[in-house]
Formats: structure tokens, C-alpha cells, sequence
């Protein structure tokens, strides 16, 4: 069991919205795969072309999330950024694993406390809610 004490301050749209955009800054070909936040109010795909958080599910959906990635600790952080696979565009779960891991490498998580990153492979529910 993993118990973090994650801070109560709440995460600037910006700071995410920087993290994600400097995930995809990387020369590696990282189509098919896509980054969804999820805080206290709803969870958002964040869409790279625009560099903008389109709303995919109203209210809070942290608990659920770490049921389904079998890490209940992260249900408490004030921001959740999930890694999702798109098998439609990316049809090689080798390829997916590995885009998955490049972003993941890319990305500045590091320094916000309050961050956690997930790996979830076909997180179906993210899309057809």
C-alpha cells in the first residue's frame, strides 16, 4: 500500500497544459496515442493541434480511474494526466507501448509533486462516455 500526501493547491490549466505540449516535443512519431487530465470537476483530452483541454466527462472521475489502473493511491491527487492508447490510429501494441514510453520520457513531470501519470492501455471509458 502507497500513501501520499499530495498538496491541496490546485494545478494552473497553463502548468498542465505546458506539461502536455512539451510531452509531444519529440521528434518520434507519437500518433495514436493521447493525454486525457482529469481533476475535481471533469476530465479533458488534451488536444495537441491546439494546444487546448476539450471536455470529455463532466465531474469527477480520480476514484474510478484508480480502480482501473489498480493504483488507488493516486485517487486524492488534485490532477490526474493518463496516457491513452488509440488502437484505431496506432494498431501495434509493441508501438503503443513504445510511443507511450517516449512521451512519458519527453514529458517534465518531475517537478510538480502534485502530478501523477498513468499508463493506461485502450482506457475505453475516457472515450465513449
Amino acid at each position: 500500500m502507497s500513501i501520499r500526501n499530495w498538496s491541496t493547491i490546485p494545478i494552473e490549466a497553463e502548468i498542465v497544459k505546458t506539461i502536455c505540449k512539451n510531452s509531444f516535443a519529440s521528434a518520434f512519431n507519437l500518433e495514436g496515442i493521447e493525454l486525457y487530465v482529469s481533476n475535481s470537476t471533469a476530465s479533458y483530452q488534451y488536444d495537441k493541434e491546439r494546444n487546448l483541454f476539450v471536455m470529455k466527462i463532466s465531474g469527477d472521475i480520480r476514484y474510478q480511474l484508480s480502480l482501473d489502473i489498480e493504483q488507488t493511491f493516486v485517487a486524492n491527487a488534485p490532477c490526474i494526466i493518463t496516457i491513452i492508447w488509440n488502437h484505431d490510429i496506432e494498431p501495434s501494441p509493441l508501438g503503443a507501448n513504445r510511443k507511450g514510453g517516449q512521451l512519458f520520457k519527453t514529458s517534465t513531470f518531475s517537478p510538480f509533486d502534485t502530478i501523477w501519470a498513468g499508463y493506461a492501455l485502450e482506457a475505453e471509458f475516457m472515450t465513449k462516455k
